[in-house]
């Protein structure tokens, strides 16, 4: 699968992808226009939105993201779809954080990328956000959340996004796809497209990092924050295996999803 056979052509929805196409290990695929995932709706065309409404029938919007980050850029609403807030990060965990940058002195995107790419806290975060997401507990209820409602929506497409599409999306893509039946390696071919998504991005960000003298552990850094790390994703994969003894076990005994919702997900967005 390409970015070209994946995207939804938006106009300013970042990010946006169908998982229409891929193959799982029964041989079915995933039907086209059911299962969408991209970056936030703050910036959306009235043609994306109508599209969202007339072509894919949309019937929920998922918002993975932090109550600051939809207070700052709501999403745009579309009629007929539902909102749901369903913020993945604890919101408590992350205040932290963000008072661990603070004490940084990184300020704006550019020190975010430029500084914090050689600071070590920054470095710590890149490499254990998603290994920390997958072991959190309040994280994976809200994972659970977002299963229950997949489930009690039979018609119509869903989306789910965060402000990127990349890393709380990219979860939330990797667990669906798990769901129905997907091998690791289609999970991070849809994974890998990210870095698709944002390559003019994450050039502009190594440009930035070498001007400044950067070496390839800043660089790995800013690729992660700007696109999407499949080592440290792996990381977070292996964890699962490790500590919760598989996928299976993960979905089934911590997101709370049945061999029978599992039947009943891919009955409905498998053909």
């Amino acid at each position: 699968m390409s970015l070209e056979s994946q995207s939804l052509r938006m106009d300013s929805i970042p990010n946006a992808r169908d998982l229409k196409g891929y193959v799982m290990q029964d041989g079915r695929r995933v039907k086209a226009g059911r299962l969408l995932r991209s970056g936030d709706l703050s910036q959306a065309s009235d043609r994306d939105i109508r599209r969202l409404k007339e072509e894919f029938h949309l019937a929920v919007d998922f918002d993975f993201r932090m109550e600051m980050e939809v207070s700052q850029s709501p999403d745009r609403p579309v009629e007929g779809a539902e909102y749901f807030f369903l913020p993945t990060l604890d919101a408590k965990e992350a205040q932290v954080s963000m008072e661990k940058l603070q004490g940084t002195g990184i300020r704006g995107y550019r020190d975010f990328v430029s500084k914090g790419a050689s600071h070590p806290f920054v470095q710590e975060f890149a490499r254990t956000m998603y290994v920390g997401m997958v072991d959190s507990e309040y994280t994976q209820l809200q994972y659970a959340a977002f299963f229950q409602k997949i489930l009690s929506t039979p018609e119509g497409a869903i989306l789910w996004h965060c402000a990127q599409g990349k890393d709380r999306t990219g979860l939330g893509a990797a667990f669906i796809l798990f769901a129905l039946g997907a091998s690791c390696e289609t999970v991070l071919v849809d994974y890998r497209l990210t870095n698709d998504a944002f390559a003019p991005e994450i050039e502009r960000a190594t440009q930035l990092i070498l001007s400044q003298g950067g070496g390839e552990a800043e660089l790995t850094v800013a690729r992660s924050l700007v696109g999407a790390n499949e080592d440290y994703f792996i990381d977070a994969l292996d964890l699962i295996d490790r500590k919760y003894g598989s996928m299976d076990q993960y979905l089934e005994e911590i997101l709370l999803v049945s061999p029978s919702d599992r039947q009943v997900l891919q009955d409905r967005y498998l053909e």
